[in-house]
């Protein structure tokens, strides 16, 4: 068994590795020792009631902390297990943290630390992606889908900023997900909202669900892509950062539709392209960086998804 819990401190330091440098920050001071040897029992307490005490513990740790440091920019000193990111404008900064139920499920944990225009507050964030219909929900205040975040993409629009999160979700037997949500603050309230509906088919999250036994991408990064500028424009190749993942399929048509047998296509990949305050779908783009064939076109693409990390 104790071999068996052991695989959980793994995959979460794989998780927390491809999170990109000075947006996950690792920190060291404050109470290292303690933090580490809770966070640790956290992942590898032999059941689940221990696990789950211990995580109070943490949360309970965490949150005294955050009473004191206040300063999204400021780094804090948590264990490996624990991601930090925060936004480039440091208007917030989410601690996020995940808690295995058994050796196929997780529920996640997080505090997002926000400034509302008056005062820096700190708030617990309650994990619904149980919940039925959470995925498709706007979550408001501490509400919110629940996901491991590696990355933190900022984009304005119109005077508006969006913060569009990449993440991790493992909360069914058989398969995972990856997930990439919006964070939005109201202007007036500054109160948190979690979804927006600008992703393809008009939802508010972008879903690539795959089998727990397989691994995929889903990450933001540079490519080439060629566009065409209105109906009858000449094509031209530009160089742009997109949210480029992995192509899932099942290879039995008789699963076509359950997650359980989505594994990677092979070197197909899709991508999101932010345009005019949308995420739209780029089909079949090269990864390599090389020339995809595509319109430029505002408003919400429809279709399928898959990402990588």
């Amino acid at each position: 068994m104790k071999n068996k819990i052991s695989t959980f401190g793994i995959l979460f330091l794989f998780m927390l590795v491809i999170a990109k440098p000075g947006k996950c920050q690792q920190m060291n001071t404050i109470s290292a020792d303690s933090l580490t040897a809770v966070a640790t029992r956290v992942l590898g307490a032999p059941s689940l009631s221990l696990r789950l005490s211990a995580d109070s513990t943490l949360s309970s740790m965490l949150y005294n902390m955050l009473q004191t440091e206040t300063d999204p920019g400021k780094a804090l000193s948590l264990p490996s297990s624990i991601a930090v990111l925060s936004s480039p404008d440091l208007h917030f900064r989410i601690i996020n943290w995940a808690v295995p139920l058994d050796l196929q499920k997780y529920t996640y944990r997080a505090f997002l630390q926000y400034n509302d225009g008056q005062q820096v507050r700190t708030i617990s964030l309650a994990d619904k992606s149980l919940v039925e219909g959470s995925a498709k929900a706007i979550h408001h205040g501490d509400q919110w889908y629940g996901a491991l975040y590696y990355d933190l993409i900022e984009k304005k629009n119109k005077g508006k900023t969006t913060y569009t999160l990449l993440g991790w979700n493992r909360t069914q037997d058989g398969y995972q997900s990856k997930v990439a949500e919006v964070l939005t603050f109201d202007s007036k309230s500054g109160i948190p909202g979690f979804g927006l509906k600008i992703f393809p088919g008009y939802l508010p999250r972008y879903f690539v669900q795959y089998s727990s036994r397989a691994n995929i991408t889903l990450r933001y990064t540079t490519q080439s892509i060629t566009v065409r500028k209105g109906l009858f424009g000449r094509l031209r190749t530009i160089q742009e950062m997109l949210i480029v993942h992995d192509r899932v399929t099942s290879k039995d048509i008789r699963f076509r539709n359950d997650p359980r047998f989505n594994f990677p296509a092979g070197n197909i990949y899709d991508a999101l392209r932010w345009n005019h305050g949308q995420w739209i779908l780029l089909r079949d783009i090269d990864a390599r960086n090389e020339a995809t064939p595509t319109d430029e076109q505002p408003g919400p693409a429809e279709l399928n998804l898959k990402p990588s990390n």
